[in-house]
C-alpha cells in the first residue's frame, strides 16, 4: 500500500464523518423547528353576555313556631355472643428416638 492510497482513505473517512455530522445537525435542527411550530388558531367568537337570575331571600325564622325535634328511641342492645371453649389440646407427638428405630427397621427390611 502506498502513501497516496493511505492518504485517500483517511480523507474519505474524514469526509464521511463530516457529512454524517452535518446531516445529523440539519436533521435535528429541522425536527426541533417542527416540534415547536405554532398552528393557526381559529378566530375567537365574540363573548356572549352573561345572564343571571336572582332568587328571593328566605323568610326570617321564628323560634316560637318551631317545635323541638322528636325524640328517637335508642336501639335495643345486641344479643351477647358467648365465646366458645378452647379446642382440646393436641395429642403428644411420639419421641424422635422411637421414630428413628422404626425407620432403621424399615431400611433393614
Amino acid at each position: 500500500m502506498t502513501i497516496v492510497s493511505s492518504l485517500l482513505q483517511r480523507r474519505r473517512l474524514l469526509l464521511l464523518i463530516a457529512l454524517t455530522l452535518a446531516l445529523h445537525y440539519v436533521t435535528i435542527d429541522w425536527v426541533g423547528a417542527r416540534i415547536g411550530a405554532q398552528r393557526p388558531h381559529p378566530p375567537r367568537a365574540e363573548a356572549s353576555p352573561v345572564t343571571a337570575q336572582l332568587h328571593l331571600a328566605l323568610p326570617a325564622r321564628t323560634t316560637a313556631a318551631s317545635a323541638p325535634p322528636p325524640r328517637i328511641a335508642p336501639l335495643p342492645p345486641s344479643p351477647v355472643r358467648h365465646i366458645r371453649a378452647a379446642p382440646p389440646a393436641l395429642a403428644a407427638l411420639p419421641e424422635p428416638a422411637a421414630s428413628a428405630s422404626a425407620q432403621a427397621e424399615n431400611d433393614a427390611a
